[in-house]
């Protein structure tokens, strides 16, 4: 059985059960296109970070054994004045701290992240290394953690990038919390079977909740239950309720928590008074507009910030009623190297001309509006007269649809196949957000180019497509949903 490492040991305190699969290597699917590029993202940052201690030794041995046992010598060696990616192995635990700096004090642990603020769950991770080392014999005379800095912008030294901050004090007070844990978690994970589930926090989202877990054969569970937070939420955990049929009548639930309830149990989607309302205020013709964006940890484009989203693409198609296409056009930056920003914002501004609606999905284009607004003050009366067409038809089914099959959600990806079972993203091969933001970075660095760039530009604008497409297919089946009534 694997050692317990960092992962392990923070999911078992978490979720005991969950533990016991992590320690298994079965919690977890293959990984993504976009997962990867966010770890893609993490290594960059690293090289970074590592940049910032010249004459450092990194730790290259793949197994844990013959690493540590480096790891020893190069500590050892008053010659080296850091070492990166430090190996650890006593009784069972494992880690590798991201960087051991040599000072007069003694030696300073740092931990790398990839966020843009110290946030208490790095300081999680920074305080199990710290354990590990305790007990491995080492005492860091301080633990911080190095991250990506908000100020940072292309064209300054590249070593603004990463920020730091002394989180010792908070470092060492979990790592004694977590060192009195080490024999259970060690215990629980290496048992020959899980513990029994309990409904926790943590069962939103989980891997095995559906599957191996609570939720197994619960067809909609209270996690579907809208804005599940606060005394609601702690209720629930504590009396164990995990199917929605079973919760008691007397159940204080909020007017929309009641309405997803009420349509599972009878299994029937809601209209909601003012949905027809709301539908009726759209002006026709209506354009439906979707961007794509770019943000990287290290900024693509001069003067920009880390994950500073810049829109590459959008899609806009053209309709005369609900349904009735007559025109679609589309706008992917030619040479991804270059900043995009005006020669999009041209274009958009051409061609959403018109008085009537502009339909989006969510607030997120709005957004990207508004920061091309401030990015080009010459175009900024423009853009800003856009903001004043824009429709929000997200908004308008949240606030007036209900469909049992929403599952208490209401992104395009869960409404779609709901409401357009016909109409889906599965012939695509880029098919979400994430991995067309990977694929455009890739292309923006040179890493996809000729023959291999062209498939891929004609696979990005074929996806923003998709969701515009969507998005008319479903205000469609809405109006229809509401002249069926």
């Amino acid at each position: 059985m694997r050692s317990v490492n960092k992962r392990i040991f923070l999911k078992t305190l978490s979720c005991p059960r969950g533990g016991w699969f992590s320690r298994r290597g079965l919690l977890g699917a293959e990984l993504s296109g976009a997962q990867r590029f966010q770890m893609e993202q993490g290594r960059e940052v690293e090289a970074v970070a590592h940049r910032r201690f010249p004459g450092a030794v990194m730790v290259q041995d793949r197994g844990m054994a013959p690493a540590a046992a480096r790891t020893q010598r190069l500590l050892a060696d008053p010659a080296v004045p850091a070492v990166l990616e430090a190996a650890f192995l006593v009784d069972g635990y494992a880690v590798r701290a991201d960087v051991l700096e040599r000072t007069e004090e003694g030696w300073r642990l740092w931990e790398i992240k990839s966020g843009t603020s110290p946030r208490p769950a790095y300081t999680d991770d920074l305080a199990y290394t710290l354990m590990v080392l305790r007990r491995a014999g080492l005492e860091p005379a301080q633990a911080g953690l190095l991250y990506v800095s908000r100020d940072f912008r292309l064209g300054m030294d590249p070593q603004r990038l990463i920020a730091q901050a002394d989180c010792s004090e908070r470092a060492e007070e979990r790592a004694a919390a977590f060192d009195g844990r080490w024999e259970i978690i060690d215990r629980i994970s290496g048992a020959d079977e899980p513990l029994e589930p309990e409904l926790l926090g943590d069962c939103r989202g989980c891997d095995l909740f559906s599957s191996r877990c609570l939720g197994r054969g619960v067809e909609h569970s209270v996690f579907e239950l809208p804005s599940l937070t606060g005394r609601r939420r702690v209720e629930l955990l504590e009396r164990g309720i995990v199917d929605i049929a079973e919760l008691p009548a007397e159940l204080e639930l909020s007017a929309r928590q009641e309405l997803v309830r009420s349509a599972v149990l009878d299994g029937e989607d809601r209209v909601l008074q003012g949905l027809e309302t709301r539908l009726a205020e759209l002006v026709w013709p209506a354009l439906y507009l979707d961007f794509e964006s770019v943000g990287t940890a290290i900024p693509l484009y001069a003067g920009q910030a880390p994950y500073q989203q810049v829109p590459t693409q959008y899609s806009v198609h053209s309709c005369t009623a609900p349904g009735q296409v007559v025109d679609h056009r589309a706008f992917l930056a030619e040479d991804p190297s270059q900043d995009p920003r005006r020669e999009l914002a041209l274009r958009l501004l051409r061609d959403l001309q018109g008085e009537g609606s502009i339909v989006v999905y969510s607030s997120f284009e709005k957004q990207i509006i508004q920061g091309l607004a401030r990015a080009l003050p010459d175009l900024a009366s423009g853009l800003r007269a856009v903001l004043g067409r824009l429709y929000d038809l997200e908004r308008v089914i949240r606030k007036g649809y209900v469909h049992p099959d929403f599952r208490g959600r209401s992104s395009i990806k869960v409404t779609l196949p709901v409401m357009v079972p016909e109409l889906d993203y599965g012939d695509l091969q880029v098919a979400d957000g994430r991995a067309a933001m990977a694929a455009f970075a890739h292309m923006a660095r040179g890493q996809v180019v000729g023959p291999e760039a062209l498939v891929l530009r004609q696979q990005l604008l074929d996806y923003c497509e998709r969701d515009t497409l969507a998005m008319v297919r479903l205000h469609q089946a809405l109006v229809e949903r509401i002249q069926s009534e």
